[in-house]
């Protein structure tokens, strides 16, 4: 996926280093890991004796709090299912989601999980190799109630994007974490992973006003895996120039796209096409009526980090950013957070910066993520084997 430069790495970003250390160590490939929960790339599981399906949850399967919206914008359908935890059963929730498509919102069970497939595919509840489960997206509350996700692809992968759209103080700092709603003005999140020919990310005008506009990301452009949010009036249109075009004088290569709004509300411009032939959807957050600030930031500031907190944050990531399922990502946080230590991951009662921890600590964690493939189900070729 081309990716546009952001202002920081995120700790997302330093869980993905981990593994391709650990692929390095082991002599596999080096290349860097795609941004987004990708499929394995390892053979199918076999389809059961006579073509049974395999789902086996029990009609009333309990609805969540956590609520997922996922826009499908790969060029094949996909049937999503809910999830358990523990002994894994599975119900088929959306089938055949087509391209340019968004689902209903979706609430798998309490702790539970929202698994992406193939369209047509068996096996739901698969846990280990498991190439026709596209994503796997854990339906803990510790990043927030609501998620959009982005099923996209690029360079020949898939991955889904999951955007928090009221993050919890965990989540915060995290580019999954959308902003609050603001009282004063509307606000539109930028989404341009799906975009290619724009490795260099694209700038924002608003039709038939002078000049960029900035986002709350100064420096940072649309495309990649950035979410630049802009402030916008009631009749605002959006228009795309080209990275060079410092000044947005020149043609613009993409829109207008119609993104006005009332104050307070939130929406979300999802793109995808190239330059020069853009195409784009505007979607209003999860709960967002135009007026409500709805968001749960505005809650009081959680206590201090947990050695709960760090395995569910670790487990996230592992989900998100590797493409573990629910179960396989759950038993390497135990194995990761144990190796290195509690008191290494939470300083002053915060989880750490990933991304700063040291040679010898990173050694140790990815010792750890080796020791895990076969406890926990893991895919040897992740690390070369």
């Amino acid at each position: 996926m081309s990716v546009t430069r952001s202002h920081s790495r995120t700790r997302a970003v330093a869980i993905a280093s981990l593994a391709a250390l650990a692929l390095a160590a082991c002599g596999g490939d080096d290349s860097p890991s795609s941004e987004g929960t990708t499929a394995s790339t390892a053979a199918p599981t076999s389809a059961p004796e006579g073509g049974a399906d395999t789902t086996a949850a029990p009609a009333d399967m309990e609805e969540g709090d956590v609520v997922f919206r996922t826009v499908n914008l790969l060029d094949e359908p996909v049937d999503l299912y809910v999830r358990t935890t523990g002994l894994v059963q599975a119900a088929l929730v959306q089938a055949g989601l087509m391209p340019g498509e968004v689902s209903d919102p979706i609430a798998p069970p309490p702790d539970g999980a929202l698994a992406v497939l193939e369209a047509g595919a068996t096996d739901p509840e698969c846990v280990a190799t498991c190439p026709h489960i596209i994503a796997t997206l854990s339906a803990s509350a510790d990043y927030g109630p609501t998620h959009t996700v982005l099923l996209q692809q690029a360079d020949g992968q898939r991955s889904a994007v999951d955007l928090w759209e009221d993050p919890t103080s965990l989540g915060q700092g995290n580019s999954n974490a959308m902003p609050a709603a603001d009282p004063s003005t509307a606000l539109v999140v930028v989404s341009a992973g799906a975009v290619v020919n724009a490795d260099f990310g694209m700038r924002v005008a608003y039709d038939g006003v002078a000049g960029c506009q900035d986002s709350n990301l100064p420096g940072i452009l649309v495309g990649g895996t950035s979410t630049p949010a802009y402030a916008v009036g009631t009749d605002t249109e959006i228009v795309f120039h080209e990275n060079l075009d410092q000044d947005c004088t020149d043609g613009p290569i993409g829109g207008p796209f119609d993104v006005g709004g009332e104050p307070g509300s939130r929406s979300h411009l999802i793109l995808w096409g190239e330059p020069g032939a853009l195409e784009g959807l505007v979607l209003p957050f999860l709960g967002s009526d135009g007026s409500s600030d709805g968001s749960a930031t505005d809650e009081p500031p959680m206590g201090p980090a947990t050695r709960d907190d760090v395995l569910a944050y670790i487990t996230s990531e592992l989900v998100t950013e590797l493409g573990f399922t629910e179960e396989q990502a759950s038993c390497t946080a135990e194995y990761f957070v144990d190796a290195v230590g509690i008191d290494t991951l939470v300083v002053d009662g915060e989880i750490v910066d990933l991304d700063s921890l040291s040679d010898d600590v990173v050694t140790v964690a990815t010792d750890a993520m080796i020791a895990a493939v076969e406890p926990c189900g893991l895919d040897p070729s992740l690390f070369g084997a």
